[in-house]
């Protein structure tokens, strides 16, 4: 059976096997069967597993692991900046890379996104805050940082449903909070913790949606870095 070397990589940045990852790097036979695209994947896979499990609120029976792939991520970084010889790797473009790919609970600015906004025009939301809503949706973080910058509130309440005698409502910073909840709780639960105990790598799927949603775990510490402190680095 011919060897995918596609899911070789990618495997190798998922879980941070910094050693396996540092020799397929430097294994010239096997480098040039892999497309730039899927480098670069495995480099924002690596990039956002630094971001997400160097967050620093867990439960305490989850600390003893995030420590583990904390030291392993922070490492697998390392073999990356030597790949590429620099000092820091620029992180992921979300907007233009990722926001149609990573995990979102709805709909929210899709092809209803001016139906969304009258509604909320109308119940007297700011169309500063929507606009903020919309932006931390996709993750554009230049738009956020300037919307926060002109006065935009994070935890404006957001009108997501108003079909019901009780509103559903959110806010730019709850939904961050709620998808980073989300997306953290399933790696761990069903993906991480099950490679620590028997060492098994994900199947094709990690070149589709749990690659993904690794990058969506590490955009939404992102976000919600940026939308609480008004800043972002866009280096790591």
């Amino acid at each position: 059976m011919e060897k995918d070397y596609d899911l070789e990589l990618l495997n190798y940045a998922y879980f941070c096997e910094a050693d396996n990852l540092r020799n397929f790097l430097n294994d010239k036979e096997k480098i040039k069967e892999i497309d730039n695209d899927i480098i670069e994947l495995a480099k924002d896979i690596s990039i956002c597993s630094v971001i997400a499990w160097n967050h620093d609120v867990w439960r305490e029976e989850t600390v003893p692991l995030v420590l583990i792939y904390r030291e392993r991520a922070n490492k697998a970084l390392e073999v990356w900046k030597n790949y590429f010889g620099v000092d820091r790797l620029k992180k992921p473009e979300y907007f233009n890379k990722y926001s149609e790919k990573i995990y979102c609970d709805d709909e929210f600015g899709g092809m209803f996104y001016e139906e969304d906004k009258e509604r909320n025009l109308r119940h007297g939301v700011r169309d500063i805050d929507l606009n903020l809503y919309f932006y931390t949706c996709c993750f554009n973080m230049e738009k956020v940082k300037e919307l926060i910058g002109n006065g935009a509130n994070i935890n404006a309440n957001i009108v997501i449903d108003d079909e019901s005698n009780e509103f559903e409502y959110d806010s730019p910073r709850q939904r961050v909070v709620d998808e980073t909840s989300h997306l953290a709780t399933y790696l761990i639960g069903f993906v991480f913790e099950d490679y620590l105990k028997d060492g098994r790598h994900l199947d094709k799927c990690v070149k589709d949606y749990f690659a993904y949603y690794l990058i969506g775990w590490g955009a939404h510490e992102d976000m919600f870095n940026l939308l609480t402190s008004g800043e972002y680095n866009y280096y790591i």
